[in-house]
């Protein structure tokens, strides 16, 4: 079962959390003559042309309601509250507590219901989390002209981020024509992003042996498994050897929501 009718008293506003008794009140007044005749009780039997239920609901993923809850169409819902569980009330990150439009199109014999959890409830810590990895100019990863090279790397959970990077090039020989910078999710010697987005691309040139950098500014990604993005550089000179290090980081803009379930309860009202 999805959906599970509360069979509590519906009438005592002071059942429901502080915040939310003023707005309640007047769909709870509108509930009391509904259920009058059932002593404040709401059940499947006598109460057909609104329910208060519980809808286990995954972020952003329909999830289907029986018809014969009402005696007519399910209209729509409107939430009133979440909580981690059915049986655990601790808050959960809340939905929009306007009424929520059904999908019509199962033919399954259910109404769809999907419903979005609020990022900005989310637990203090989410949101400005930051993964970065950094390779000096000590340790800088020998280049072989016109082959992208692997710096570094970070793997970045489900979420949206905004990632960036600084490749830098040492020893830069003399007859030195591209440098490029980017940043990739494939490994090894393939891959380098693309221009204009998550790559960086200038002439190498520079005095001898001195060390030129490049920056990949802010882009953002969404990510709905964990994925590793990696620093990686190219580099064209005619002869000598050359170095790339550098960082790359990833600053998550939103908590990732993927997955997540919560208990709502709410209204599912009849038309």
């Amino acid at each position: 079962m999805v959906a599970v009718k509360l069979n509590v008293p519906i009438i005592d506003i002071s059942k429901f959390p502080r915040e939310l008794q003023g707005p309640l009140a007047p769909i709870v007044q509108t509930l009391k003559g509904i259920t009058s005749i059932l002593g404040g009780q709401a059940s499947l039997e006598d109460n057909r042309n609104a329910a208060v239920i519980q809808v286990d609901c995954v972020h952003a993923s329909e999830v289907p309601i029986a018809k014969e809850i009402l005696r007519g169409q399910p209209a729509f819902f409107q939430p009133l509250y979440t909580t981690v569980s059915r049986t655990d009330p601790t808050p959960a990150l809340p939905v929009a507590c306007t009424p929520q439009p059904l999908n019509y199109s199962r033919t399954d014999g259910y109404v769809g219901l999907t419903l979005r959890f609020n990022n900005e409830g989310a637990p203090t810590g989410y949101a400005g989390e930051v993964l970065s990895s950094f390779v000096g100019g000590g340790s800088a990863v020998p280049l072989t002209s016109n082959q992208i090279a692997e710096v570094t790397s970070i793997p970045v959970t489900p979420g949206d981020w905004l990632l960036s990077a600084l490749g830098s090039f040492n020893n830069v020989p003399t007859g030195g024509t591209v440098s490029q910078v980017g940043i990739a999710t494939t490994a090894g010697a393939t891959g380098i992003g693309t221009l204009g987005t998550s790559s960086a691309h200038i002439p190498l040139t520079c005095n001898a042996n001195a060390a030129l950098s490049l920056a990949v500014p802010d882009f953002p990604v969404t990510v709905a498994a964990t994925t590793t993005y990696r620093l990686k550089t190219l580099a064209v000179f005619g002869g000598g050897s050359c170095g790339g290090f550098g960082r790359i980081t990833a600053v998550r803009t939103e908590p990732h929501l993927f997955g997540y379930t919560a208990s709502v309860t709410g209204i599912l009202w009849g038309g």
